[in-house]
């Protein structure tokens, strides 16, 4: 299924595009607060307040309903993951027609942010979406992160806090090609 895609939008832009189809959106103080169960929180900390841009999914055009969303924040020289989430259920739409929107808005967002590290934790429920794209879990050894230099120390310190499930640190390095450029030699 092809997705139509809107953004980069601001929270509060994206909350009013699911409420204008009476689609609750869970904003990052809620998705980032202490739950029940949870051990860690990302609340406080710089993924709740960094000035996160959002991409949206629709189906089946920019005229129908909202079934995904990703989040993406500049932070120093990386990119900080600020929320992938899927409405399909909350959608009301048909399994076939929203089948697949997380991923592809996923992908859509990755392609548009190459030109530095992406960093961000993952829910174990949505991990196999960013492994499949290329990101890596970040590695541990007594309990610091290694291998990470180009990573800002705040956001190292912050996965060496919360190190392990309910969450995963998760990275991914584009490498984009270089413009190719196409020379016209004419023999003298």
């Amino acid at each position: 299924m092809k997705f139509q895609v809107k953004g980069p939008l601001s929270e509060k832009e994206t909350e009013a595009a699911f409420a204008e189809h009476g689609i609750e959106y869970e904003d990052r103080k809620t998705r980032y607060g202490k739950r029940a169960g949870d051990i860690d929180t990302l609340a406080g900390t710089v993924f709740e307040s960094a000035p996160a841009r959002y991409y949206i999914a629709y189906a089946p055009d920019l005229d129908g309903k909202p079934v995904a969303v990703q989040g993406i924040a500049p932070y120093e020289n990386v990119y900080l993951l600020s929320g992938l989430m899927s409405y399909g259920e909350e959608s009301g739409l048909p399994r076939e027609q929203t089948k697949g929107a997380g991923r592809y808005i996923s992908e859509k967002v990755m392609d548009l942010h190459g030109n530095r590290p992406i960093v961000g934790y993952a829910k174990e429920r949505g991990l196999n979406t960013f492994t499949q794209q290329g990101f890596k879990e970040m590695k541990y050894e007594d309990g610091k992160v290694v291998g990470q230099e180009d990573i800002p120390d705040e956001i190292l310190q912050l996965f060496e806090r919360m190190p392990g499930p309910p969450r995963t640190a998760i990275r991914k390095l584009f490498y984009k090609p270089a413009v190719k450029w196409f020379y016209y030699v004419r023999k003298e």
